[in-house]
């Protein structure tokens, strides 16, 4: 009898402990935990302020429109106020209104950096070819004495 009680005791331990090493059962309606969505890659486009060109992500540009937005809001709110006070005290008002500053995109929108700066290089070089050739006079005009 104390066999039988010895084997019983070690079947149930070894049972016990390779329970223990498993993951425990799923239940049935829940899903595993979803991957969480991969970030798209950054998209860069050609941005002109002026006449500068700048290679920036669209994020970014976004994000710069945007504070530029809020700082004229700011701006003409300010010049909006001063006129008032200008006015009601029945002075002159010299101010300025503040113009709206855009930065706008030109070209496509290029999938990296390295694209979009040979783009800009290509501008420029496309650029001072233009402007060589209106320098030069013109074969049919004839030259000024």
């Amino acid at each position: 009898m104390t066999i039988r009680l010895l084997v019983a005791s070690i079947l149930c331990s070894t049972m016990f402990l390779t329970a223990q090493g498993q993951d425990p059962p799923k239940p049935a309606g829940q899903k595993p935990p979803a991957a969480t969505p991969a970030k798209p890659a950054p998209v860069f486009v050609i941005a002109k302020s002026g006449d500068k060109l700048e290679v920036i992500t669209k994020e970014a540009l976004e994000a710069k429109n945007k504070a530029l937005d809020e700082e004229y809001t700011k701006a003409k709110g300010q010049y909006d106020k001063d006129k008032k006070a200008a006015e009601a005290a029945q002075k002159k008002f010299d101010g300025a209104e503040p113009k709206k500053a855009v930065i706008t995109t030109v070209g496509a929108e290029y999938p990296s950096k390295e694209a979009a700066e040979a783009a800009v290089k290509k501008m420029d070089e496309d650029k001072a070819k233009s402007g060589e050739k209106a320098k030069e006079p013109k074969k049919d005009e004839p030259k000024k004495k």
